[in-house]
């Protein structure tokens, strides 16, 4: 009869190391539980972009879409447009005012777990907007690549909610990947461990 003690080898034990590597780190969009969507879905508060250099309502328009996106995540949901209004006038905000700091604020007021903010800002000829979702409770963030904006068409609103979208959904398959990784490893589970903890690390 073999003892209980599983060899890994050399992938599993670099898995294994991942594993204990990232349990004392502070991954965003995950820990806090409060205030969840039926479902068990954490709540996103997608503030729309500061583009007053080229246009407000591409900024609202990007809103729009990735709150339409984040509609079909099974892990997380938009807070509604007319809870956002809502809050903005319960606390007295002036949406034009708001940076990220303040918009981190109104989220946690609100009960989210996590809030897109970003900015739009002149680059030569054309435009450049940054972003990123934030982690309303560590501060943690999941930033945008930066994304070039010729004009304020519906092409450019798409284009930068598909990198915003795509950067989000990179990091919530990370975090799932990394929760697969630390269950398997705590039922003995070393081939679903290694694996998903390699994918978690790519």
């Amino acid at each position: 009869m073999r003892s209980g003690i599983v060899s890994f080898g050399h992938a599993g034990l670099r898995a294994l190391l991942a594993v204990a590597l990232m349990a004392i780190l502070s991954v965003p969009m995950t820990r806090e539980s409060a205030a969840q969507e039926p479902g068990g879905r954490y709540r996103v508060l997608v503030v729309p972009m500061e583009s007053s250099q080229l246009d407000r309502r591409f900024g609202e328009k990007v809103a729009d879409e990735i709150s339409e996106r984040l509609e079909d995540f099974t892990t997380h949901a938009p807070v509604p447009e007319r809870e956002f209004k809502r809050a903005l006038k319960q606390y007295d905000v002036d949406e034009d005012e708001l940076d990220a700091i303040k918009a981190r604020q109104l989220a946690n007021l609100m009960g989210a777990q996590v809030v897109f903010y970003g900015t739009i800002v002149a680059q030569g000829g054309s435009f450049e907007a940054r972003a990123g979702f934030i982690d309303v409770k560590t501060g943690d963030e999941v930033p945008v690549p930066p994304v070039r904006i010729p004009d304020r068409s519906d092409e450019s609103v798409d284009l930068m909610a598909e990198a915003a979208i795509q950067a989000f959904e990179e990091q919530v398959r990370f975090v799932r990947a990394q929760q697969f990784c630390a269950e398997y490893v705590g039922s003995q589970q070393p081939e679903n461990a290694i694996r998903n903890c390699n994918e978690a690390l790519s």
